[in-house]
């Protein structure tokens, strides 16, 4: 039996808005079966059109993995175990851009250093990083505390989850208070948008997804269509342009889609 993954439109990154609809490059899908992960790009099918009778046709390749899981890394901190419930275990990331080299596994350890450094001064506007859950001597997931649900559910309101009460003003500055933090290390986030904000229990905005972060003035990349400004260059000022599009989004003057 196959189980879905992941479904994702694939646009050409160097394309900047304003310039006219996007062309879809391809969708990426991504699923597992028999403990195996297997990846299809395919150019002619769009997001809506994977129903479980087309996941069943289509061809994909394996992705070994050592492709998706980075080797233990000596000194990180170790997650417990067993897992309790109040931990979100972070695994199988961005396999839609998976390329058939280390690429995703390498960027899986960046991301856990930095999560390594941020968890050294922890934030409430922050995720709590609870450390790394080991497979052998591969590193297979990220954990993290549980949260209620993102700011994009909150807002469509289009996932059945339960959304707790919280103010539109709060939230933003409990964003940039965040962002703030994550600034004072030097970073920059590269990927703020509704999707990777959480709301916990109480309405208080919480950043999440760190996969995209860099040092500043480094090279950049990532970023989610219709919230990037298509930077190459890790700046404070990306992290901007997505907290204006978060405040436009919550008063109802912008959708995601300006591709």
């Amino acid at each position: 039996m196959r189980n879905l993954i992941s479904v994702v439109e694939l646009f050409p990154f160097e394309t900047p808005p304003g310039d006219g609809p996007v062309p879809l490059v391809a969708t990426s899908v991504v699923w597992s079966e028999n403990s195996t992960i297997y990846i299809a790009k395919e150019p002619s099918l769009r997001m809506n059109q994977i129903t479980p009778q087309v996941l069943d046709t289509l061809v994909g390749s394996v992705i070994p993995k050592e492709h998706i899981y980075p080797p233990w890394i000596d000194g990180v901190t170790a997650a417990p175990d067993p897992i309790p419930p109040e931990i979100y275990v972070k695994t199988c990331q961005r396999l839609h851009d998976y390329d058939e080299t280390q690429s995703i596994a390498d960027g899986v350890a960046d991301e856990i250093k930095i999560m390594e450094v941020i968890s050294k001064k922890p934030h409430p506007n922050v995720c709590h990083y609870h450390g790394c859950v080991r497979e052998g001597d591969l590193i297979r997931g990220i954990g993290i505390r549980k949260y209620k649900c993102t700011l994009w559910e909150a807002i469509s309101r289009k996932n059945d989850v339960e959304i707790p009460p919280f103010d539109h003003d709060s939230v933003l500055q409990g964003i940039q208070a965040g962002l703030d933090h994550i600034h004072s290390f030097g970073l920059v986030h590269n990927d703020i948008n509704p999707s990777n904000i959480m709301l916990d229990e109480a309405g208080k905005a919480v950043i999440i997804d760190f996969d995209s972060c860099r040092a500043l003035d480094t090279p950049a990349g990532g970023g989610t269509p219709g919230w990037t400004n298509f930077a190459t260059v890790s700046q404070i000022e990306n992290d901007r342009y997505g907290l204006d599009l978060i405040s436009k989004f919550m008063r109802g003057e912008y959708d995601g889609r300006d591709y």
